[in-house]
């Protein structure tokens, strides 16, 4: 799942996490990597040091300069100088270069991730009285001096600073890198096709897709389940990667259990993260509106289960059923803590309002509790839609949906610290928006506590509010619990198109290590398929 980082050590190798030191773990995997020492027998005092960079560096790097003199400032009362590389080189300085410069030192660091074979990535060295840090590119070195102050490499305090880097430390960085506010980046780790258009199979078409990674299956923690709407297969298909997400395989097939039913609508596959009544942690649940296969005239919010981690499926539970294909149920979201499961969905059968977001809540996965209304509008021809909650840091929960009807389709959201109570249902929400800039149709939300103090919210949706964009999409995040928002792009780009809709609700994943999964329906890169879609798969590390 993640490269492995190489150290270049002259002496016994211990690890730094969070600055402390395990002498009998040489290494260890987290989401930035693998990250090894190997320590001189003291540590690198820098108590007298100047920070060194170049005056035609990018104003980021000039900026990275002033934010390590202050937190080193900030921790052990010292403030170094800043100087420029142009200032007289003294060997005999203790010197922390950052970035290319005319230091020869700098070069000198590089020939460790040249002799580490990377295409991308940093280094932060000890070469004589110089540290080092340094990468294949402006954001990499950015990356680098982050993971410097924050990764227990450096250490400050009691009046001196000092660090221990033995005779290096190299990361992998490989991968595209898309630089979001807040100095912070979002790194595509992998990317790969899960299931396209083939030979055999040159007509299927493929929407909405959904991601899980199993974390409470033991030794099966790590798998990658992806699964979507198959619009030409009368069954919903589960991919799974067990090498990361490098490639993937059909491992089953989940059909309807009645006769004249279909089922390959609206897909939403889950990992139970605790117990609910006899179903243990670590179960496999799926569900997914089923409908009557000639005329629509009945669909259903069934939930399925799998405890051979989604090898084989039994219907568990039936938790809604509507009349026809104009007063349905749609759309279902599942989300299970304390002991129960929450499954949000869509309602056209309210009798007053054209469409309603609505909720059940079961203490056993079989029998559901009433209807709670999530939010039913004063306005009865708007449509509130395709909603999608997550659980933020500060312990409110965050929910998304699209609201057809209001400025064609724009995407609105609620907070809650109560699963249960979303406050005045008749109320529509906030539009989700950052700089005048809002999102469409079919969001998904995701909160990550990567990427700063309070976490990353991000939002990602099928189009621009009103349409406006032909290439899709970018995500809105926000670092505050969702109090403002600001946009990235998109990490899997997409064109819109009249023959496919691309990016019809993606859907994202977010892994205890706090990297984020994210599968999209984008345009297929094989050109006899180019009005096709393919289900991609990037793995995304926030730095």
């Amino acid at each position: 799942m993640f490269r492995k980082i190489m150290i270049f050590a002259l002496a016994a190798v211990m690890l730094f996490t969070a600055g402390c030191a395990k002498k009998d773990d040489p290494q260890t995997t987290t989401a930035s990597g693998t990250q090894t020492t190997a320590p001189a027998s003291e540590g690198f005092d820098l108590s007298g040091c100047r920070i060194v960079n170049s005056i035609s560096q990018p104003s980021a790097l000039r900026q990275a300069a002033i934010n390590l003199q202050t937190y080193i400032s900030k921790n052990s009362g010292i403030k170094p100088e800043i100087v420029a590389d142009s200032t007289g080189t003294d060997d005999s300085a203790v010197e922390i270069i950052i970035g290319e410069t005319s230091r020869a030192q700098s070069a000198e660091a590089m020939n460790l991730l040249a002799s580490a074979g990377y295409t991308g990535g940093a280094v932060i060295a000890k070469i004589g009285n110089k540290l080092v840090i340094n990468g294949s590119s402006n954001e990499t070195t950015l990356i680098a001096v982050k993971r410097f102050m924050n990764n227990g490499i450096l250490n400050c305090g009691d009046g001196k600073v000092s660090c221990d880097v033995g005779s290096g430390i190299v990361f992998d960085l490989s991968g595209e890198i898309i630089s979001a506010p807040g100095s912070r980046f979002f790194r595509i780790e992998t990317k790969t096709v899960v299931y396209q258009p083939t030979k055999e199979n040159p007509d299927v078409t493929l929407t909405y897709p959904r991601v899980v990674v199993l974390e409470h299956n033991g030794e099966n923690n790590g798998q990658i389940l992806v699964t979507g709407e198959s619009l030409n297969e009368d069954a919903y298909i589960i991919h799974r990667s067990t090498d990361g997400g490098k490639t993937f395989e059909i491992l089953s097939r989940i059909k309807a259990d009645r006769s004249g039913m279909v089922a390959n609508w609206q897909p939403f596959i889950y990992e139970l993260p605790c117990a609910v009544g006899g179903l243990p942690e670590g179960t496999l649940l799926f569900s997914g509106c089923v409908r009557d296969r000639s005329t629509s005239s009945r669909t259903e919010i069934v939930v399925w289960k799998s405890t051979d981690l989604g090898a084989s499926w039994q219907t568990l539970s039936t938790v809604a059923t509507a009349g026809g294909i104009d007063k349905g149920v749609w759309e279902p979201f599942l989300y299970a803590e304390n002991g129960k499961l929450y499954c949000f969905y869509s309602d056209d059968a309210d009798p007053v309002c054209s469409q309603t977001i609505v909720l059940k809540v079961s203490e056993d996965g079989i029998n559901w509790g009433d209807q709670i209304q999530v939010t039913a509008c004063a306005d009865a021809n708007l449509r509130p839609g395709m909603a999608s909650v997550t659980k933020m840091g500060n312990g409110e929960y965050f929910i998304t949906y699209e609201m057809v009807g209001m400025d064609g389709n724009i995407v609105h959201y609620k907070k809650t610290k109560d699963l249960t109570d979303w406050g005045n249902v008749k109320e529509n929400g906030t539009v989700l928006s950052a700089g005048g800039v809002s999102i469409g149709s079919a969001p998904y939300c995701a909160w990550t506590p990567a990427g700063g103090e309070n976490g990353t919210l991000i939002v990602t949706a099928h189009n621009m509010a009103g349409g406006s964009s032909s290439t899709g999409t970018e995500w809105l995040i926000s670092y505050d619990y969702g109090r403002s928002f600001k946009s990235i792009r998109n990490p899997l780009p997409y064109t819109l198109g009249d023959k496919h809709r691309y990016a019809y609700s993606p859907g994202l994943f977010v892994a205890g290590d706090g990297s984020v999964y994210y599968v999209n329906d984008i345009n297929c890169e094989e050109k006899r398929f180019k009005d096709k879609a393919s289900i991609t798969l990037a793995h995304i590390i926030i730095e």
